[in-house]
């Protein structure tokens, strides 16, 4: 996983409790109170999470902590239980989570909470011309051009891959128990979609192998929902209503 936490004060990195199981990786902290602090700024393993972190099944990997505004405390005095051999004190991040890829579709980007704070090496590009356009990105590095190999070992940039971008409808819309998603032309490959939630959680996720597919949502409850479209960034994103 990549993820990125940003702390408040009287906050803590995290707990894990009850025989917590899975992989946490390529995790970025930052803005957390000190751990001089009992019970906040630490990264912690609670009884039988202890136990889980010992035999291999709850795993850590890329743990990555901004200690500014901490009173310079020893890396294993932020991650206890043994944790701080898979952690890192870092001034710049090199993991974490990727704010281009939170753009057009999330509360949290139509609230205007995201920022280049939260950018960890960007897909995404700050070129508006680009195909993989992100405003969030702080560069032009990772924006898509065809390149070529010049007789002095020198990369040309030349000018973007111009792409034909499909167009979606959704309807009806309002939505009861079914909607259709329909594209502008039969796709060349699978095209992926996503239905996101108001609180970013992915309530359906598939593939349209032609130009319509019909989605089900009769289980689903009353509110507004986001479909996102496309095989990579940047994605089409529709807003769709059930009643």
């Amino acid at each position: 996983m990549n993820g990125t936490a940003k702390g408040a004060p009287n906050t803590e990195l995290a707990n894990f409790r009850k025989s917590a199981l899975g992989s946490f990786s390529k995790m970025y902290f930052y803005n957390f109170p000190d751990p001089a602090i009992v019970g906040r700024g630490d990264f912690s393993l609670s009884s039988g999470s202890d136990t889980t972190f010992t035999n291999g099944s709850l795993t850590f990997a890329d743990l990555e902590i901004d200690t500014t505004g901490m009173n310079a405390p020893s890396l294993s005095s932020i991650f206890l239980d043994g944790s701080d051999v898979h952690a890192t004190i870092v001034s710049a991040p090199t993991v974490g989570a990727n704010v281009c890829e939170f753009t057009s579709w999330t509360c949290s980007d139509k609230e205007n909470l995201l920022n280049s704070d939260f950018v960890i090496n960007p897909v995404g590009c700050n070129d508006p011309m680009a195909s993989n356009y992100c405003p969030y990105a702080l560069n032009a590095m990772n924006c898509r051009y065809d390149t070529l190999m010049g007789s002095c070992g020198q990369v040309t940039n030349l000018e973007p891959i111009k792409e034909e971008r499909l167009t979606v409808i959704v309807y009806p819309n309002p939505t009861a128990s079914m909607f259709t998603l329909e594209i502008s032309k039969p796709a060349t490959i699978n095209t992926q979609y996503s239905i996101y939630n108001l609180l970013g959680q992915k309530v359906s996720e598939g593939t349209i192998s032609g130009t319509t597919k019909n989605i089900i949502s009769s289980n689903w409850p009353k509110g507004v929902y986001y479909v996102q479209v496309g095989n990579r960034y940047p994605f089409i994103t529709k807003r769709i209503s059930k009643n």
